[in-house]
C-alpha cells in the first residue's frame, strides 16, 4: 500500500522562470464573471434579461448583448451599466419553438474587444422558450438545450454511436450551465433512447463537485 516512488530526470534547461509567458498579451480586453439570464426558461411572452459583471484595469467603455433565434440573423443591443461593474441587456420575447443563442461583447477604453463566453458566436450560451415539456412530479428537472444543427448531427444515424461531445447548455431546475458538452450513451441497440452524458467546465462543476453526470 506504499505509493510507488518514481525518479524523474530533470533537464538542465528548466525554462525561463520569471520571464514573460510566450503567449502573453499586452491587453486582452474586459474580463467577466456572474454571467447569466433570467428567467432561465421563459414563456413566449416574457423578455429575458442577460446580466454580467465586467472588469478591466483600463475601464469598460461599452458592453453589447448579441443574440439570435434558431441559428438566424444576429441582433444586438447596448447593455446598460449598473453598480459595481454590472451590465444588463434585454432580449425580446420569442415564440415557444425558439432556442435563443446569446453572448456579450465588451470593449475597454483602449479599444480592445473581448467576448463571453470566450468563443462568442461559436459558444453555446442558450435558452429555450418553455414548450410545456417536463416532469409532472416535484423532482429535479434537467433540460438539454441545443442548436438544431448540433442536435440533428448528434442524432443522425452516422453519428449515433459516436462518443464525440457536442456543445450545449444544461438547465438544472432554475440554474443554467453554459457552454458545457453532451454525448449519447448506451449500446448500439438502445441509442439514442438510453440517455446522455454531460461534461461540465471545471470552474462550474455540478453541485460544485461533479465534472460530469
Amino acid at each position: 500500500r506504499i505509493p510507488t516512488t518514481a525518479v524523474l530526470d530533470v533537464p538542465q534547461l528548466t525554462g525561463t522562470p520569471g520571464a514573460q509567458n510566450s503567449i502573453a498579451q499586452p491587453n486582452i480586453g474586459p474580463t467577466y464573471r456572474v454571467f447569466g439570464h433570467f428567467p432561465v426558461t421563459p414563456s413566449n411572452q416574457e423578455e429575458v434579461i442577460v446580466s454580467v459583471q465586467a472588469q478591466d484595469p483600463d475601464g469598460v467603455a461599452a458592453m453589447t448583448l448579441w443574440w439570435n433565434e434558431n441559428g438566424g440573423v444576429w441582433n444586438s443591443v447596448v447593455m446598460q451599466a449598473g453598480n459595481d461593474g454590472h451590465f444588463q441587456g434585454t432580449i425580446p420575447a420569442h415564440a415557444s419553438v425558439g432556442v435563443v443563442q446569446f453572448y456579450v461583447e465588451g470593449q475597454d477604453t483602449l479599444g480592445t474587444v473581448s467576448t463571453f463566453p470566450a468563443a462568442g458566436a461559436d459558444s453555446r450560451a442558450l435558452y429555450q422558450v418553455d414548450n410545456g415539456r417536463g416532469p409532472d412530479t416535484a423532482i429535479d428537472k434537467l433540460r438539454i438545450v441545443m442548436l438544431r444543427a448540433d442536435n440533428q448531427s448528434m442524432m443522425s444515424s452516422v453519428n449515433r454511436m459516436s462518443n464525440h461531445f457536442r456543445p450545449t447548455t444544461l438547465v438544472h431546475n432554475d440554474r443554467a450551465f453554459y457552454d458545457v458538452s453532451v454525448r449519447l450513451v448506451g449500446s448500439r441497440w438502445i441509442r439514442p433512447n438510453s440517455g446522455y452524458k454531460v461534461r461540465f467546465h471545471p470552474d462550474n462543476a455540478f453541485y460544485g463537485v461533479h465534472d460530469s453526470i
